[in-house]
């Protein structure tokens, strides 16, 4: 075999596949979208100090909420990835909706955290509820359904659940830090 021979097979292997392409660019994304939750919640937070101050209620309330959407959006998610074949498409739809929201969420909580003032905590924290559910619902729908299309283009579900995670709680980490 020729030397061009050789060199043609081994240039061939740097080359990445179609699939490892897009493993890398959904991890880049998912990376991204765990920044951007975070930077969402430290925002959505200051906002809410204005009218709680900054300690306690306020920092319990914007957690509280925050961790139980992620969480009922996960349960939501992967009850919908089980279901929907064009799980791409929705993921994008979820990352605009969160997008969205972040876009008028600032109109928003200027126009509705000022009726916190003459609230009781119970009060102001289901008009919270109601305000920050839903995007995090979204959130939280995210993973299950990212988990379910890498593994329907044949990556392993464990090792992409652990590398999921990792990646949008390194984003997530980020964002924190950026939004700091």
């Amino acid at each position: 075999m020729s030397n061009s021979g050789r060199s043609g097979a081994a240039t061939m292997a740097f080359v990445p596949s179609r699939r490892a392409a897009f493993y890398a660019i959904l991890l880049c994304v998912f990376f991204f979208s765990g920044a951007a939750s975070l930077v969402y919640q430290v925002a959505w937070q200051r906002s809410l100090t204005l009218y709680y101050g900054v300690g306690p209620v306020s920092t319990a309330i914007i957690v509280s909420v925050f961790l139980s959407g992620l969480g009922l959006g996960a349960l939501a998610g992967g009850w919908v990835a089980e279901r929907m074949r064009n799980l791409l498409a929705l993921y994008l739809l979820i990352e605009i909706g969160i997008g969205a929201f972040a876009l008028v969420s600032v109109d928003l909580f200027r126009t509705v955290f000022p009726l916190l003032t003459g609230l009781s905590l119970l009060h102001g924290f289901f008009l919270i509820v109601g305000v920050l559910l839903v995007p995090t619902i979204l959130m939280g729908a995210t993973l299950p359904i990212v988990l379910k299309i890498l593994n329907r283009v044949g990556q392993d579900a464990g090792h992409s659940l652990s590398l999921l995670y990792f990646v949008n709680t390194l984003g997530a980490a980020a964002g924190a830090l950026v939004a700091a």
